[in-house]
């Protein structure tokens, strides 16, 4: 499958084809574990029924975009790609199967003075380790982009084969008795001689984000039985009694820094996903006093990130997970979280914070190894979604149109 990083960015093509049509009131409406199913026709939660119907539009029209050449081309080489699963490893922790997902924490390193000893920490510089064949984290990665690529494929051509190989992938990854991850990360982000898992981990399963979009993008293909739809909300219930239950996830639960935020995130989306709606709604309620109170400055900014050696990073990276529970809330609240003003710790106190460093010349003075503005042009782009926000989107539309990257599209609203 062609490179993920050298391909046009998917979102260029969502972007420009929702900038020419965002100020029509579309009258899409998140309706709790139905999501946007009722007047979208998809049971989507985070991916943009506006972006995703309005490139649609485009496709149809015939305006094909590099994007979408790039984006049928790695579908077609996916329909005849061998499916990597989460048994494919050759060792496993003690007292786990090859059905637990294993990963390696990143920032964590052999001691070259002991071989035998316990790995050390190294904020910022990410141990290739990690990468290699007896962890998952590439093994999921590779799902979730595979899955997601076959889904929006089907999604704009309507062709039968595209959503048939993302349901043999989720098959095979979530249901399968012999070869299906367990739902749990007991064993991931683990620290060889410390922990064989960590309550880091579970930021892991953001991964399996994007999966749950993809399932409601070819849930009505057929492709999945009822009994299959069904077994998958029945996964996704028992990761989040994973989430609200074990004592790696309470631990996460208790993180003060992007941690808790993405807890929250994936917590309250796996909710939706799987029909427990008053979860959802009972953790976006909370969100604003557990989280944005005790982890944002009186300026927007997140203190607990701007200590980490990628600051600038951190703080986009998580100010875009503030932005996706905010988005989120609007399925289970009449009022978003879009709409608690810049006076208060909100969404829009931290959008103001982090805007002024759309201009380049805007020097950070946080840390920060490589400073990727690109980060930043995609977490802005979910608040010029859900603002509607006009200069935004203006500040937005020349730094996108020379992106190289592509993102997952979850990302983007």
């Amino acid at each position: 499958m062609r490179s993920w990083i050298k391909q046009l960015s998917l979102v260029l093509v969502l972007t420009l084809a929702v900038f020419s049509a965002r100020s029509a009131d579309t009258p899409y409406r998140c309706n709790g574990m139905q999501g946007y199913k009722e007047n979208f026709g998809y049971r989507t939660f985070l991916w943009s029924p506006e972006g995703l119907t309005a490139a649609r539009k485009d496709w149809l029209a015939g305006k094909k975009h590099p994007s979408f050449a790039a984006l049928i081309a790695d579908a077609d080489d996916a329909l005849g790609a061998r499916i990597v699963k989460v048994t494919d490893k050759l060792r496993v922790q003690p007292g786990a199967t090859k059905r637990h997902y294993h990963s390696l924490a990143p920032y964590w390193w052999p001691d070259p003075r002991n071989r035998k000893a316990p790995y050390r920490r190294k904020d910022g510089e990410v141990n290739p380790e990690r990468d290699g064949s007896n962890y998952d984290l590439r093994r999921l990665e590779k799902f979730s982009q595979t899955v997601e690529t076959l889904a929006l494929a089907h999604y704009f051509t309507g062709k039968q084969a595209y959503a048939d190989a993302a349901a043999r992938w989720i098959r095979t990854w979530l249901l399968d008795p012999e070869h299906s991850m367990l739902p749990n990360f007991d064993y991931a982000q683990a620290v060889p001689g410390i922990a064989s898992g960590r309550k880091e981990g579970v930021i892991d399963a953001r991964w399996l984000m994007s999966v749950a979009e993809s399932i409601g993008l070819i849930e009505e293909s057929g492709a999945l039985s009822k009994e299959e739809r069904i077994a998958l909300r029945e996964w996704f219930a028992k990761l989040v009694q994973w989430l609200a239950q074990s004592e790696l996830g309470r631990a996460e639960r208790a993180a003060n820094n992007n941690h808790g935020i993405f807890y929250d995130l994936q917590l309250v989306h796996f909710s939706l996903f799987s029909g427990h709606k008053d979860v959802a709604k009972l953790f976006v309620q909370q969100f604003p006093e557990r989280r944005l109170v005790k982890q944002m400055a009186a300026d927007g900014s997140l203190p607990e990130e701007l200590t980490r050696t990628r600051s600038f990073h951190y703080s986009s990276w998580t100010l875009g997970a503030i932005f996706d529970v905010a988005s989120l809330s609007a399925c289970v609240s009449e009022t978003s979280l879009w709409s608690t003003p810049a006076s208060q710790a909100s969404a829009q106190r931290g959008l103001n914070f982090m805007r002024p460093f759309l201009d380049k010349k805007r020097r950070w003075t946080w840390p920060e190894r490589d400073r990727d503005d690109e980060d930043l042009h995609h977490t802005m782009l979910r608040a010029a979604f859900a603002l509607k926000d006009d200069t935004l989107w203006q500040e937005l539309e020349a730094p996108l149109a020379r992106s190289s990257k592509r993102y997952q599209l979850w990302l983007y609203r």
